[in-house]
């Protein structure tokens, strides 16, 4: 069953315009900050993410739970073919389903070439939406089942989710 709601409308005094520029501009010059520091000092990107996912997840705790996320939408890059391996895996993690989408890599090294044409690998796309809580169990079950040192060689990432339309298991 899939429930139809009107968007709620906000009202005006809600957010004023410039408390908005100011919270955006002071996020984009402390991300530009952060930036130039990793640049000038060689810092590794996993470690800027790590810190960064860190403060959310903090941050998140005290935040009121009408502004969190209700689902994750969790996403996987895997080789062509592999689906069925990096499925099996979310499912076993309680996936309920997932969407496919096929694409090419195109990695840091050079495709090969054949008569100055790339040959970019094939991909496969993965995205499945689940509940916040079974996220984590999610991502570590396919990194488990269908993670880089599988055929699969499957790459997880999360992208958090706000509103969701047509999905009958989060009536409940």
């Amino acid at each position: 069953s899939v429930r139809v709601q009107k968007p709620k409308k906000i009202k005006r005094s809600a957010m004023e315009k410039t408390v908005l520029l100011a919270v955006v501009g002071a996020g984009v010059g402390l991300f530009m900050a952060l930036c130039i520091v990793r640049i000038l000092y060689g810092i590794r990107l996993r470690w800027v993410l790590l810190i960064c996912y860190a403060l959310v997840f903090a941050l998140a705790a005290f935040t009121d739970k009408r502004f969190l996320s209700i689902a994750f939408d969790s996403g996987v890059v895997a080789s062509e073919g592999q689906t069925d391996l990096v499925m099996n895996a979310a499912r076993a993690a309680g996936a309920r389903g997932g969407t496919v989408l096929h694409g090419k890599g195109t990695g840091a090294k050079a495709d090969p070439k054949f008569h100055n044409i790339s040959i970019a690998e094939e991909k496969e796309v993965i995205l499945i939406v689940s509940k916040s809580e079974e996220k984590s169990e999610i991502m570590r079950s396919i990194l488990r089942k269908a993670g880089p040192d599988t055929p699969a060689k499957a790459v997880v990432f999360s992208l958090p989710t706000s509103e969701v339309a047509g999905f009958g298991f989060f009536d409940s």
